[in-house]
């Protein structure tokens, strides 16, 4: 009796003959390296009779290749047979295309179907080590690297051979104000770091950089880089870079020349060791800290009077508590690790304060008599230098929002996030406008695609006819956009897919806005294995009697509570010819209500709002504007 079947790679693998069956199982690929067991009939197949049995019309346009047990490629004619039974080839790839393009990788013979070809796949058949990289070999010239994110243009001049090598050494990685940047050389100077730290400043004679290094390989270990100086890194040397606002700011830069030992902490402004006297008559330091107006990174009038303070309640000479300026007495939370325990009010005029030199002068003179009549020659003018800490932000401009409303500690609990967006053509670029604006540590955005003119009307800010006319990538042409106020956003212009998974390694949150398919079903997978907390996004419209409605749904899905995703929850099916969502329809205010959504219960999720319900799906529908809760925990 013959059996079902028999698997061509178990012989191959077993090194034994072919058995007599009723089918033979063979591994298949189509438009690439992704494969699935298909059962022929014959030991001897046609290449017709292969695309037969992978469901494909044998009519259609195809090129067929044998990817053989040595690594080559082997052109199958569909009119030709394939000995299974000697060939030495269980895998077999299909292309719909009229014409291959020939490469060698290794000294291999290789073919692919299409033009396009992902550095990864090369990566996958010549089975790099993690010590290795692929590089496409330069005639007379230095051979190109290929990353596995990398796309190849197998059309174009000279892309004949590729060959695996030792990676090269990629120089040092170094923190420049909380952001890691790389650098080619263990030598790095203070022209270097300026550059990474503010890539588009303008050069402004009048504009002075202050720059603390830590963490270095040469002695001393820590101190201040001069301009023109040099220091000797080793890996995650740090170093932090004043962010221009006490050379550009004339009230900021009086407080250091007085020297007051003054710093941005945060979107703080704070000053340290500021003597008083306490309630026992001893003369101590304290802390005030001011909420920071700006306009860019120019100071405004401050707007308001009241100041912070880190220490007890100060007093006169006598011990008498200095009630004339009392405000509040609460132990607060300020962020950026500041507290306070007192608030103080003491108005000069009814204009306020003129500048932040007026102010913090002002409140440290109030504070430091009483402790100078006690311990004469004590002053908050202690000429100290430029704290390392200044500007170790990821932003460009300091976040005086957060500050102003005492979000500051809330805010922080954003701090050190790796947030991946996956599709940002609608709703995910309205994700991105939100999560740009928290301290996150890195966004990595995913998309593929062209932002064209249909997106301009779906997504956030104002392309020009210019912009659309050179088609950029989604996540190119976002990126420049976002960069000018967050320094940590990674464009990846790949779909996300098997061949690319690599790159959501290191994420500690994301948002799926990506259509339905089995692509999603790969990355959710991912996601779940890594144990990363993600948030899916959809939407359902209906064209109906001349109008619009719809549902959106935010489904979150977190290591604690996954069984609703599979549950039905989230669609792995792609949407048909009656998927209004996929036209052109302009929902710009549902895709930016999605977002909302999505944003505020991951920032539920890190505690930044409250949540009492727990809720793991979540569908708005705009007939009624009615939100429904479910799938809590």
């Amino acid at each position: 009796m013959k059996n079902t079947f028999d698997d061509v790679g178990d012989a191959i693998r077993e090194d034994r003959p072919l058995r007599e069956a009723l089918a033979y199982r063979i591994r298949f690929g189509l438009e690439g390296l992704n494969f699935r067991n298909i059962d022929v009939p014959d030991p001897v197949p046609t290449g017709r009779q292969i695309l037969d049995s992978a469901g494909l019309d044998r009519r259609g346009d195809y090129l067929l290749y044998a990817l053989l047990v040595s690594g080559d490629f082997e052109d199958i004619r569909l009119d030709e047979t394939v000995d299974l039974r000697g060939k030495g080839a269980e895998r077999f790839i299909a292309f719909k295309s009229d014409r291959d393009f020939k490469f060698a990788l290794n000294d291999r013979q290789m073919a692919w179907g299409h033009p396009e070809l992902n550095g990864s796949v090369l990566y996958d058949l010549a089975e790099v080590l993690p010590e290795e990289a692929i590089f496409l070999e330069v005639r007379g010239g230095e051979d190109r690297l290929i990353e596995p994110h990398d796309k190849i243009n197998l059309d174009a001049p000279g892309i004949e051979r590729f060959i695996t090598a030792p990676r090269p050494q990629k120089g040092y990685v170094i923190v420049v104000n909380a952001v890691e940047e790389g650098v080619p050389d263990k030598h790095v100077t203070f022209e270097q770091v300026v550059k990474l730290s503010h890539p588009n400043a303008p050069a402004e004679a009048n504009v002075k950089f202050s720059m603390t290094y830590r963490n270095a390989a040469s002695h001393p270990h820590a101190g201040e880089l001069a301009e023109g100086g040099t220091v000797e890194v080793k890996k995650q040397g740090r170093f932090s870079m004043s962010r221009e606002l006490f050379s550009l700011n004339a009230d900021l830069a009086q407080l250091r020349t007085e020297g007051y030992f003054v710093r941005i902490q945060g979107n703080l402004l704070v000053m340290r060791e500021v003597p008083y006297v306490d309630s026992q008559c001893r003369v101590r330091t304290g802390t005030l800290v001011s909420s920071l107006d700006l306009a860019g990174d120019r100071t405004r009038k401050p707007e308001t009077h009241v100041i912070h303070w880190d220490g007890d309640f100060p007093c006169s000479a006598t011990g008498a508590p200095l009630l004339c300026i009392s405000h509040q007495s609460s132990n607060t939370d300020l962020g950026y690790g500041l507290t306070a325990k007192h608030s103080f009010s003491s108005k000069p005029n009814p204009d306020g304060y003129s500048d932040y030199y007026t102010k913090m002068a002002t409140y440290a003179t109030i504070l430091a008599g009483p402790a100078a009549v006690l311990q004469p020659g004590i002053s908050p003018r202690v000429i100290r230098g430029v704290d390392e800490d200044d500007g170790a932000s990821v932003f460009n401009y300091l976040d005086t929002a957060s500050s102003r409303v005492g979000l500051g500690a809330l805010t922080s609990k954003l701090e050190g996030e790796v947030v991946g967006i996956l599709g940002v053509g609608g709703t995910g670029g309205y994700i991105l406008d939100l999560v740009a604006k928290t301290p996150v540590k890195e966004i990595r955005l995913f998309d593929d695609d062209e932002f064209l003119s249909h997106n301009a009307f779906r997504a956030p800010g104002a392309p020009s006819l210019e912009e659309l006319r050179d088609a950029p990538k989604k996540v190119d042409y976002l990126k420049s956009i976002y960069e000018r106020m967050h320094r940590g956003i990674k464009a990846h212009p790949v779909k996300v897919n098997a061949e690319t998974l690599g790159l959501l390694d290191g994420l500690t949150f994301a948002f799926i806005s990506m259509d339905a398919g089995e692509e999603k079903s790969v990355v959710i997978a991912k996601l779940e294995a890594l144990g990363v907390p993600f948030i899916d996004v959809g939407m359902g419209l209906e064209l109906s009697n001349g109008s619009l409605g719809g549902i959106l749904r935010v489904t979150t899905s977190t290591p604690a509570k996954r069984e609703h995703v599979h549950a039905g929850r989230i669609s792995f099916a792609g949407g048909g010819a009656q998927d209004v969502y996929a036209s052109n329809i302009q929902v710009a205010d549902l895709n930016a209500l999605n977002a909302c959504l999505a944003v505020v219960k991951w920032k539920k999720l890190r505690g930044f709002y409250r949540d009492l319900e727990n809720e793991h799906h979540s569908t708005y529908t705009t007939d009624g504007s009615l939100l429904l809760n479910g799938d809590q925990s």
